[in-house]
């Protein structure tokens, strides 16, 4: 019936209802070229890349501390992920930060130098009703990329989160232009379901997932 409508499915988000039953990802978009993907011969070497490496526990980065955030970290965090992501699906402004952390809807995992700067960061966006999170947010300082700093922070997320609150349901709708963190995704055990085609607002205008 949804072909039939003009429909395509892109993806899928397994055990993603509270019954367990998989979310699927449909999509039709109302205008000629808005579907159009030349990259997704890139895309599908990315995609390779990332499944061919092998699960791997991340070591701890030297030099750095790795923490929850609190609401006092929200200025700095927006600095950041503002400067990374000058394009986003949601807010980044400290404000709405700040009240995410404090309602419990998102919590960020940092890394910090001796100075106090936030060196990398990510977090999990929570649904409480389902006991599920979304791994997003995640941004890395230019001088401190390609250190595996990203594998560190979201295997640290996801032991706290299944520590602390139980939730052990993760995804993440991962940026398709982005080998590393499709690769820090694959080693941590996520499985790869599918591509959303021109699915957000990013950095690159409108990007694929």
């Amino acid at each position: 019936a949804w072909v039939l409508r003009g429909f395509l499915k892109e993806g899928e988000i397994r055990g993603f209802f509270a019954d367990g039953i998989d979310a699927h990802l449909w999509a039709r978009y109302g205008t000629d070229g808005r579907d159009e993907a030349p990259r997704d011969g890139e895309h599908d070497e990315i995609v390779a890349l990332a499944v061919s490496k092998e699960p791997a526990i991340p070591e701890s980065p030297e030099g750095l501390e790795c923490r929850m955030a609190t609401q006092e970290d929200a200025p700095l965090l927006a600095e950041l992920l503002s400067e990374t992501f000058p394009e986003y699906p949601t807010p980044l402004d400290a404000e709405t930060l700040s009240k995410d952390i404090r309602m419990g809807a998102r919590q960020f995992c940092l890394l910090t130098d001796h100075e106090g700067r936030i060196a990398a960061a990510a977090s999990a966006e929570i649904d409480q009703q389902r006991r599920s999170a979304e791994m997003t947010d995640c941004a890395t300082r230019p001088e401190f990329r390609g250190r595996g700093l990203m594998s560190h922070l979201l295997h640290t997320l996801e032991l706290d989160l299944a520590r602390e609150q139980g939730i052990r349901d993760l995804y993440t709708l991962a940026r398709a232009d982005e080998p590393g963190m499709n690769c820090a995704f694959a080693k941590l055990g996520y499985t790869y379901t599918g591509r959303l085609v021109n699915n957000c607002r990013m950095p690159n205008g409108w990007e694929s997932m």
